[in-house]
């Protein structure tokens, strides 16, 4: 039960991290995200902005898969009653961090695409 509690606490600061990376990019780029609503790109502006956030992360859900494959020979000693490829957990996890990523990315895109573009435009 103990390494669960490690486990949780590692997933949390994954979906932290992840949450804080992305959000801090793409409100970072208000200005660029208030242009294109005022110029009427809202779905260029949703769609484009989940799937840049997503790449990333994509890339870091393959990368790991490969990495839990090739480290399963040495953690197969350290589980009990567990397999270290369990499809369920790796998708489940997969999916956790997917959807992070994509609240990440949504939430200011949603923020920039409420502001008065002419407030945006006047900005530095």
């Amino acid at each position: 039960m103990l390494l669960g509690g490690f486990a949780f606490l590692a997933m949390l600061l994954a979906c932290t991290g992840i949450y804080g990376v992305l959000s801090f990019v793409t409100a970072g780029r208000k200005q660029e995200l208030g242009i294109r609503a005022a110029l009427g790109h809202l779905a260029e502006l949703w769609c484009g902005w989940c799937w840049r956030g997503s790449i990333p992360v994509l890339v870091g859900i393959v990368l790991g898969f490969g990495g839990a494959a090739w480290l399963t020979r040495f953690i197969r000693s350290m589980l009990f009653a567990t397999d270290p490829l369990d499809a369920t957990n790796l998708l489940a996890v997969a999916a956790l961090l997917l959807a992070v990523a994509l609240a990440a990315c949504l939430v200011p895109a949603w923020r920039a695409a409420r502001v008065d573009p002419m407030s945006v435009l006047r900005q530095e």
